[in-house]
């Protein structure tokens, strides 16, 4: 599921966690995102992405990023601004934003 979560940033959640998600478009890019996990890491929360990226079929990118990491994706760098983390795994988000390369 995607919602607006504050400007600049779209909230990734799971629409089902016992289901696969579909691929989320974040509108203005050329990507579509899909949370696959969220796991802590040395003591972080890792939030596991898949990213495609370009016109379908596209190329299908995983990234792992905590908060306030980035990596490039095609022509867009995407930042995860918070991971979420919950008790109930279900819970699990993380706010992303993405902006063009430099």
């Amino acid at each position: 599921m995607v919602a607006d979560h504050s400007p600049g940033a779209v909230r990734l959640t799971y629409v089902d966690r016992h289901l696969p998600n579909p691929p989320l478009s974040v509108p203005g890019t050329g990507l579509e995102f899909i949370l696959d996990d969220v796991r802590p890491s040395g003591g972080r929360p890792v939030a596991v992405l898949k990213v495609v990226a370009g016109p379908p079929p596209g190329r299908l990118t995983e990234i792992r990023l905590v908060a306030g990491q980035s990596a490039a994706v095609g022509k867009e760098t995407v930042r995860a601004a918070h991971v979420h983390d919950m008790p109930d795994p279900a819970n699990d988000a993380v706010d992303v934003q993405v902006r063009p390369a430099a």
